[in-house]
């Protein structure tokens, strides 16, 4: 499927539907990325229902905090944490997955939904292109670490936890030229310094990473195998102004009105996260992508086409391989319970 601007406009000036309701009583939830926007009004709506915890994880204790005691006053619900997590440093996410597998008996929805979009090449303490870490590696990683809980939630509570990635439309607008996809890892070719560096690449780098997003989630669902219990997907919430945006929510609105478009406030563009979570028929949200106004629709024809089937299975080798160098448990996950 292609994007067109007049779907873009369409789907993005359609009024948000209310969010989707659910009694969580007795259930844990996660959100990663939560201390501000999409994350946080996502947070703000599980508490909301009722859940017996809701767990913020969050880069500063700081403003996570903040955040906790913010939705614990609007939801009246005081079963809000924060766990603290940094997805620029590799190891905090494996002490972050560790300390939530030793403190958390159950996992019934985990949102993955931090990212960062900066322009210019800057490398993590990992070696590892920011952007590309945060929204890519860093998210697989906490997906393939947490993956055996929501099994385990799963098969102990008869139940059918899921897990969600927040992408973006924007993914629409990626492709790989010849010179990655000959490259020997393409991941390693992408976040390298000289390519970075090339006229361009900064500039659509989020766009890379967002059709990673849908990539992984794709091949995640994959090797879970069609009989998991675990429903594996990935959303769009569309363009919202949220602190996300690069420039102030007043200049972003201005800007976006001068093309057309309505922007959604966090809480609007939040509804989607939680449509990931809860909405929909679990069959037909196994691997989806969903967009903002709710339905499961195809990806991007990058995604889906010929090449695009074996660039998919080549990019989860890869993030794989990557990810086994950080921590033994990706490996014995992947051979135990994502090898199907």
């Amino acid at each position: 499927m292609k994007l067109t601007r007049e779907r873009f406009l369409k789907e993005q000036n359609t009024p948000t539907k209310p969010v989707v309701k659910a009694d969580l009583s007795g259930k844990t939830v996660l959100v990663v990325g939560a201390n501000t926007g999409l994350g946080r009004e996502a947070a703000r709506h599980l508490a909301s229902m009722n859940a017996a915890r809701v767990i913020l994880g969050c880069r500063s204790l700081e403003k996570g905090d903040a955040a906790a005691e913010d939705i614990k006053k609007s939801t009246g619900n005081p079963n809000v944490e924060v766990m603290l997590v940094d997805l620029l440093k590799l190891s905090s996410v494996v002490d972050f997955a560790n300390h939530l597998k030793q403190n958390v008996e159950r996992l019934d929805y985990l949102l993955l939904n931090a990212g960062i979009a900066i322009p210019t090449y800057q490398a993590s303490d990992d070696g590892i292109e920011s952007n590309i870490q945060v929204n890519h590696i860093s998210t697989a990683l906490v997906a393939i670490l947490l993956y055996p809980l929501l099994l385990d939630t799963a098969t102990k509570y008869s139940v059918h936890p899921r897990l969600v990635v927040t992408t973006s439309g924007a993914h629409y607008l990626a492709n790989f030229d010849s010179t990655v996809l000959n490259a020997p890892n393409i991941l390693e070719f992408l976040g390298s310094k000289d390519y970075c560096e090339s006229d361009g690449v900064m500039g659509a780098r989020y766009f890379v990473t967002k059709v990673l997003n849908v990539f992984f989630i794709r091949a995640l669902n994959q090797h879970a195998g069609p009989q998991t219990p675990v429903i594996i997907d990935t959303v769009n919430p569309g363009f919202c102004l949220t602190e996300f945006s690069r420039h102030s929510n007043e200049e972003g609105k201005k800007a976006a009105i001068q093309r057309g478009e309505m922007p959604h406030t966090a809480e609007e563009g939040s509804r989607t996260l939680i449509y990931g979570a809860l909405g929909g028929k679990d069959e037909e949200m196994r691997g989806a992508y969903v967009e903002q106004v709710w339905e499961v629709r195809e990806p991007s024809d990058f995604v889906i086409d010929e090449q695009g089937v074996k660039l998919q299975e080549r990019l989860w080798n890869e993030t794989v391989e990557r990810l086994a160098q950080v921590t033994p448990d990706v490996e014995s996950t992947v051979k135990h319970s994502l090898n199907h």
